[in-house]
């Protein structure tokens, strides 16, 4: 083999192995940019499920004293009724959140979701007497 032919077959070799590089520069850029990804979604989704807990605690604790005062204290309750319009959103939100994750808090939001229903016809049915 000549000098010519040498340096030639170097220079392949040099090539390929910057092909290479550049591949496996390519590959870990997109497993990098995959895991960013990944990070930024399982955060996103442990907010909301932590919020969710969170606001599902909360609306648990409430409706249990709500329905404390109903049986203790039969007949109209304009304060409990004005806690309950305030609750009202709070309770949607659990609800679509618990619809959005799925069936994991499903038997928790149904729970919640009747007790709530329980409690709004209570109020209501107090109301028009």
């Amino acid at each position: 083999m000549n000098d010519l032919e040498l340096k030639k077959k170097e220079w392949n070799n040099d090539s390929e192995v910057q092909r290479a590089v550049d591949r496996l520069r390519e590959e870990w850029s997109q497993l990098h940019r995959a895991v960013t990804d990944r990070r930024a979604r399982w955060r996103r989704c442990n907010d909301v499920w932590t919020s969710l807990h969170a606001d599902m605690e909360v609306m648990r604790e409430w409706l249990n004293h709500a329905q404390s005062i109903v049986k203790t204290c039969p007949g109209r309750n304009i304060e409990l009724e004005k806690q309950a319009t305030l609750k009202h959103r709070t309770m949607q939100a659990i609800v679509t959140r618990g619809e959005e994750i799925g069936q994991a808090v499903e038997p928790q939001t149904d729970q919640l979701a009747y007790q709530w229903k329980t409690l709004l016809a209570i109020l209501q049915s107090a109301r028009l007497r």
